[in-house]
């Protein structure tokens, strides 16, 4: 695999430092720290592939290629680059917008599941069928250390770590438990991340290590995907799917939203069971069917 993570350079510490230190009209920072390190490992992966129009054009959804074009046009106005600017604003959108709200097709999630658990490697197998399967995040399943997993011989729940500082309790399947079991056979291995990680020996930054984690995740989906003969969508695709799942089975909203790990019942409602639109149509078509009728109810 093509090494994609690599040291920063001084340039790129210094754009950072600088959107760091950007205000906004009122006077508060412009930039969250948090949003300034993306910022700045996008640019630092741009200079790598020869610059920021070529990530831009090779975002594959909506949302990289919104972070790469924001990242694009705080580094041409930090160097004063206006045709860099101009060109920023001509590259168009990317062809994969409508798969943003694609998830798998059954048929193709079913082969896709039966071609991992044959012809993908272990350990790498069992990480792959806790994502296709659970609903987890990328990040919450690399995130999962030896001793989290351990706990998994005697309770039936595991405390994930979540975006920030948030946990809270996963209860795995049968299947996810069992490919939990498999891995602890494996010795010497501190987080799940390390399975993937190739840049052990790099001295590269936490962040750095998970990232290089999450692009051999995600190069091992593309090749089984290849294998399989389907279609490759992005894993955060399959948690969607996840739920559409668990709502066709009646379960309610409450333990969709638990087993998601969304603090607000909102986020699954409107984001991934689109149970608010649906209900929005069925009034906007059946107010329109009154009016054709000529029928008015009391």
């Amino acid at each position: 695999m093509q090494q994609r993570i690599r040291r920063r350079v001084p340039e790129v510490d210094a754009f950072e430092q600088h959107l760091l230190s950007v205000r906004g009209r009122r006077g508060q920072q412009r930039y969250t720290p948090r949003t300034a390190r993306l910022y700045a490992t996008t640019m630092n992966r741009a200079l790598a592939l020869g610059g920021p129009l070529e990530v831009l054009r090779q975002a594959t959804s909506t949302a990289l290629w919104l972070q790469a074009g924001n990242a694009a046009l705080a580094w041409a106005r930090w160097k004063g680059d206006k045709v860099l600017e101009a060109h920023v604003a001509e590259v168009p959108d990317p062809k994969v917008t409508t798969e943003e709200t694609v998830v798998p097709p059954a048929e193709d999630w079913a082969k896709l599941v039966s071609i991992v658990q044959v012809s993908v490697p272990e350990p790498r197998r069992q990480v792959l069928i806790i994502l296709l399967t659970s609903g987890l995040r990328v990040g919450d399943v690399l995130r999962l250390t030896r001793d989290q997993v351990f706990l998994i011989r005697t309770n039936r729940c595991l405390i994930v770590g979540q975006k920030g500082d948030h946990a809270r309790k996963w209860r795995p399947s049968a299947e996810a438990r069992a490919a939990l079991l498999r891995l602890l056979e494996i010795p010497g291995w501190r987080l799940i991340r390390d399975i993937f990680d190739r840049h052990v020996a790099d001295p590269l930054t936490d962040l750095q290590r998970q990232s290089a984690a999450y692009y051999e995740v995600r190069k091992t989906l593309l090749d089984t995907c290849a294998t399989a003969g389907v279609d490759f969508i992005r894993f955060h695709r399959y948690r969607h799917g996840v739920a559409e799942l668990a709502h066709a089975r009646g379960a309610p909203l409450e333990r969709i939203q638990e087993m998601l790990g969304h603090g607000d019942p909102r986020t699954t409602r409107d984001y991934y069971l689109h149970l608010e639109d649906d209900a929005q149509v069925e009034l906007a078509d059946g107010v329109v069917e009154d009016i054709k009728s000529g029928r008015r109810r009391p």
